[in-house]
């Protein structure tokens, strides 16, 4: 209770705010706390304030009825209410977004299930959501959001709202899909979480992006009802992903898998891009038409195509309303939408209905941490033979075979390359941060969210000589891909670098870049990169990388790398990399 923790010094509360507890030592003495709530329970109360007070304990309440007799004072309470409602519990796990650093690995919470059995295709969006965050003031800084969110700047606490406004901002502001874990829980253990989770909102924790976050607090929660820990992290960051594992991993108390279910919940702009990626080119030209101009007659299409179209156009514009922070536009989209749905009521007796998107693999089951160490022998023309050290704190790689993060995209955050030769260890690479996006969607330009980009900065050795020196440098590019047949992801890019002084490179250069990102199966993802650079000499330097990473175990990849370059190094590296 009240996530105590035992020191040599004594007990400490991880809870921050004094007024959650009764007593003025409470966050240090839980025997105290616990006496003076006796205390309270055994009053009698002569004030609504003095019974509500009482009752924003419901967790406690119920572990002392397992232990004395007290009044059922709270019986009319909104709060019993709520957690007499709750059948079942879900994980609620909506994958990465770019748009915040804090959402980069995806973000869980929890629902509070008013059936026992949630059905396949229904959201249940009038039930309970308990979210865990941290408290951002408005307009703040980025720099300072991420520094303050690294190192612990910021409270957190459990907040309780209606499924439907996460589903606002996560699916509709955010675009981001959903998948639900439905856990194997009886409804007294579901409404324990429920109890346990409520009484928490008037509690304020120690935020770190990191390590103490949402993962954590909804993991806590979960361990507790069990009587045993659920998922572990390993010291220094405790991800969604990770618990999605620990979760496919447990039993409930009778043996069974606690994992009882997964449900796919697509965000409408994914529904949106798996219909226009089906649809016939008049249809797709009707759509484009019917967005510019929502009162264009559709003559040449047939009732089934026109109310395809239909169903396309009210989830784009049902998508843009979400997203429009103008409120004069956010009008204007609100009354083509309202002419989209009244003509599409018109077509309400014709069967037809949009391709819904294919279910990926469930996250838990294939997903994997991008964060890895990995051990490489490497055959290179400038040091001769060698071993590699790497070390990858990452959201993801590109040839990571992440189920539920963003395809085809990278970010790292201070990866270190050590090469080992004649006993001795020297820093090749230190990457800072490399952020990468080479993916989006294949469609047309008024559905398509951006460009494909990439943001590096760091420190490397310009060869692979023990003399080499170290040179800063910090690399941008921008440009645009195009997915074939699904599996098959090309890019182009045009990029920019500023370094320092090179035998090889100017100061500030630029570069051309294609590249090819293949799934090769099930376990297998490949990534071709051709790059063309501008050396000292007004000549082109060319470079053509290749590599594969096959999983091989759980958490295990074969790593093959070939590197070809008419400048700096020339390289072949097999290693085996380990996801953590």
């Amino acid at each position: 209770m009240n996530a105590y923790e035992h020191h040599n010094d004594g007990w400490n509360s991880h809870i921050r705010n004094a007024d959650f507890f009764l007593t003025p030592s409470g966050q240090t003495n839980p025997q105290k706390e616990l006496s003076d709530f006796i205390k309270l329970a055994e009053l009698k109360f002569h004030s609504p304030e003095q019974i509500s007070s009482f009752c924003r304990y419901p967790a406690r309440i119920a572990f002392l009825k397992k232990h004395m007799k007290i009044k059922s004072l709270c019986a009319g309470s909104p709060v019993n209410g709520d957690i007499d409602r709750v059948q079942s519990i879900s994980v609620l796990f909506a994958d990465g977004y770019f748009g915040n650093p804090a959402s980069y690995y995806g973000h869980v919470l929890l629902k509070l299930n008013q059936e026992k059995v949630p059905r396949e295709n229904k959201l249940g969006l009038l039930d309970t959501a308990i979210n865990y965050g941290a408290k951002i003031p408005k307009a703040e800084n980025p720099v300072a959001y991420i520094l303050k969110g690294v190192f612990g700047f910021y409270s957190g606490s459990f907040q309780s709202n209606k499924f439907f406004l996460n589903t606002v901002q996560y699916a509709d502001q955010e675009n981001r899909d959903f998948w639900a874990y439905d856990l194997n829980l009886d409804k007294q253990q579901s409404q324990q979480i429920a109890r346990r989770a409520i009484e928490l909102q008037n509690a304020e924790f120690d935020y770190y992006f990191f390590s103490d976050n949402c993962t954590h607090r909804v993991r806590d929660l979960i361990s507790e009802v069990l009587g045993e820990a659920v998922a572990d992290d390993n010291g220094v960051w405790f991800m969604p992903m990770q618990l999605l594992r620990g979760l496919g991993n447990k039993k409930n108390k009778d043996g069974a898998n606690l994992i009882t279910n997964v449900r796919y919940l697509p965000s409408p702009r994914t529904k949106l891009l798996t219909a226009i990626k089906h649809m016939s080119p008049k249809e797709r030209r009707a759509l484009d038409q019917k967005l510019t101009d929502p009162s264009a007659v559709m003559g040449d299409l047939s009732p089934k195509e026109k109310k395809r179209v239909l169903i396309a156009a009210d989830i784009h514009l049902r998508n843009s309303v979400s997203q429009e922070a103008d409120k004069k536009n956010k009008e204007a989209l609100g009354k083509d939408r309202q002419k989209i749905l009244f003509e599409l009521f018109g077509l309400q007796d014709i069967e037809a209905q949009i391709i819904e998107p294919e279910t990926p693999q469930d996250p838990h089951s294939s997903g994997r941490n991008g964060s890895a160490v990995s051990i490489s022998a490497v055959s290179d023309k400038h040091a001769g033979g060698h071993s590699k050290v790497t070390i990858r704190p990452a959201y993801t790689d590109s040839l990571a075979p992440d189920i539920g993060k963003i395809a085809d995209s990278t970010l790292l955050m201070a990866k270190i390359e050590l090469t080992q030769k004649n006993s001795l260890f020297r820093l090749q690479k230190l990457t800072l941060i490399e952020i990468e996006n080479l993916r989006v969607s294949d469609v047309p330009k008024r559905f398509i969210p951006g460009r494909v980009w990439h943001l590096s900065a760091g420190t490397k050795r310009d060869g692979g000589g023990a003399t080499s020196p170290l040179k800063t440098y910090l690399t941008g590019g921008i440009g645009a891909n195009r997915v074939l047949g699904g599996e098959v992801n090309t890019y182009f890019m045009v990029s920019a670098s500023l370094q320092d002084k090179s035998p090889d490179l100017k100061k500030l250069n630029g570069s051309l870049i294609a590249g090819l990102i293949a799934n090769i199966g099930f376990k297998t993802k490949a990534h071709i990169r051709l790059e063309w650079t501008e050396l000292r000499n007004e000549h082109l330097g060319y470079s053509f990388n290749a590599s594969t990473r096959t999983k091989i175990s759980g958490r295990n990849d074969l790593e093959f790398i070939f590197n070809n370059s008419d400048y700096q190094r020339n390289y072949i590296s097999l290693g085996i990399v380990t996801n953590f």
